[in-house]
């Protein structure tokens, strides 16, 4: 598989000093490096135990990088010797990759979001701005690699909005209709790390987007045709393992002109994001989320909890009904286990 390809570079890699930005927001972490702009993004599954789990392949950040095109030149941002990297924090606490050459400018910034109906961050934006530093007319166009990893052993990788559940390759083009394509756990639960790929507004719509063999998009240097009846292996070396590519088709910029892109991805959420989203309140729902008395004291775990109950409070209002029995009973309950735990601090 091309992850022991890519052991012995990884293990050269190790060798040479270097740093990272860590910055973490809500319930997402976000990784940079600064030696080559790649990043990683973790979603905060469990709160007490304060573990986070990679939305995209993290063991190797190689594996999810941008492709610019440049007058039918293709240049992997992270390697190519022509852009020098340089990554900073800005004062509202965005982070920004910029990669310069002598013909373009291609500035990635991170921004943390929140999805309708989320209580906090779930999510990231990355505005790319291509900018033409050349002396002449350039097409300048973008191809977005993500490893994708969650649910890699399930039969069915994906989930898009039109074809539903897919176990093969798929590519959409033109005037899709999809908003969104999503990447599902093996196991499911309220708090399981999943992701979601926004393909309409507020992000920029690609071109075509491709889901297929990471190995297959990879040894290509920017068109790629899917297969329908084809899987995410590609034998010998890479085994159900597959990615997603978003295009975004080369456009003429005269100098010192830009064109900008932006790429939304967070846990997913049901239904058409675009819109925000309410629901029932189970009667055990604010209950389940004040962690047991014997999980450690943290102030994310009281403010997930606290916003838990915000969040069933404001869903049953919505809704238009009065809460039963039960179901104050369950808050009742919760609020008093809240009022144990602040004591506590």
């Amino acid at each position: 598989m091309r992850r022991l390809l890519l052991a012995f570079t990884v293990a050269v890699l190790t060798l040479s000093s270097s740093w990272a930005l860590d910055v973490k927001d809500g319930r997402i972490r976000l990784v940079v490096e600064d030696r080559t702009g790649r990043f990683a993004v973790y979603f905060l599954e469990n709160v007490a135990k304060n573990t986070y789990v990679p939305l995209l392949y993290a063991d190797e950040t190689r594996t999810t990088y941008p492709t610019v095109a440049v007058d039918d030149k293709y240049y992997k941002l992270g390697e190519s010797g022509d852009f020098r990297v340089t990554v900073t924090r800005n004062a509202d606490g965005s982070v920004r990759s910029e990669y310069k050459s002598s013909f373009c400018v291609v500035r990635m910034t991170y921004k943390f979001v929140r999805s309708p109906g989320a209580s906090m961050t779930d999510g990231v934006s990355i505005s790319f701005e291509l900018e033409n530093v050349a002396r002449k007319d350039s097409s300048i166009g973008l191809r977005f690699l993500l490893d994708t990893w969650l649910g890699e052993k399930l039969p069915t990788h994906f989930v898009f909005e039109s074809a539903g559940a897919l176990g093969g390759e798929v590519q959409l083009s033109g005037d899709f209709k999809d908003q969104w394509l999503r990447r599902q756990p093996e196991t499911t639960g309220a708090d399981k790390a999943t992701l979601q790929v926004q393909l309409k507004a507020p992000a920029t719509v690609p071109s075509s987007v491709a889901a297929a063999n990471w190995k297959r998009i990879n040894d290509t240097a920017w068109s790629f045709e899917s297969i329908a009846a084809r899987s995410f292996t590609m034998l010998p070396y890479s085994i159900n393992d597959s990615a997603v590519a978003l295009y975004y088709d080369p456009v003429a910029l005269r100098p010192g002109a830009a064109r900008t892109i932006q790429v939304i991805f967070s846990q997913s959420t049901e239904g058409d994001t675009s819109t925000e989203q309410t629901a029932a309140v189970p009667a055990t729902i604010s209950d389940a989320a004040v962690p047991a008395a014997t999980d450690p004291l943290g102030e994310m775990t009281g403010l997930l909890a606290v916003s838990a109950v915000i969040d069933a409070i404001n869903a049953a209002r919505s809704s238009g009904r009065l809460l039963s029995d039960a179901e104050m009973a369950s808050l009742e309950a919760t609020l008093k286990r809240l009022e144990e735990r602040k004591g506590k601090y």
